[in-house]
């Protein structure tokens, strides 16, 4: 669209515009503040839709984003609008994030669906979750505050599931035929799907 020079066409839609945030810990006691977008994302980070296949039909293609500057992980309901799509908070969690931490270690920074329809969330594990400190501490050959909290070993992994998610059988792949990788692409995980297709494709080359 944008190569097409069509006269008021973006070649992009933004599905869910600069939402208000609701972290547990206030504002005005964040150990590192936000200096710009305070209030909604400044550092949004990964996200996912999820298409697990256990989780109750009402959390198909719900859109997940993680926010580390302020120990959140956001969830939207995805609908779709035309040729494209819109995001909206769930009726009821209008200033509700999906997890809210008040650890002040707690940063995530990745979700993904795994193959047995739950999610994890990647945690940084990292009180310092900045890179460029202003405030004073001496910087590294890289620019990197130098600093007692920032932790360089660790992270964290968390397993989130849905109380009612019914229980999937994860196909092992690794050496199915052609046959079961044909079956597995319908497999109601995306996990599963996307292995599934790719072992078809290495198996044509």
């Amino acid at each position: 669209l944008s190569r097409g020079k069509v006269p008021g066409v973006a070649s992009y839609n933004v599905a869910e515009m600069s939402v208000p945030t609701f972290p547990l810990i206030p504002y005005d006691q964040l150990p590192y503040v936000q200096i710009d977008q305070v209030g909604r994302f400044t550092a949004a980070a990964g996200c996912v839709i999820y298409d697990g296949g256990s989780w109750p039909a009402a959390w198909n293609y719900r859109y997940f984003t993680t926010e580390p500057t302020i120990n959140i992980v956001h969830d939207a309901i995805v609908k779709q609008e035309g040729v494209t799509y819109l995001a909206a908070r769930a009726p009821g969690r209008e200033t509700v994030e999906f997890i809210g931490g008040k650890d002040l270690w707690f940063r995530p920074i990745e979700v993904r669906t795994g193959p047995d329809g739950a999610v994890y969330v990647v945690d940084f594990y990292n009180q310092a979750v900045i890179h460029n400190d202003t405030r004073g501490p001496k910087h590294g050959p890289r620019n990197a505050a130098v600093r007692p909290d920032r932790d360089h070993y660790y992270a964290r992994i968390w397993r989130v599931d849905h109380k009612d998610a019914k229980k999937l059988v994860v196909p092992n792949l690794a050496k199915a035929s052609g046959d079961e990788l044909v079956k597995a692409l319908s497999n109601p995980n995306a996990h599963v799907r996307m292995t599934a297709k790719r072992l078809l494709e290495e198996k044509l080359q």
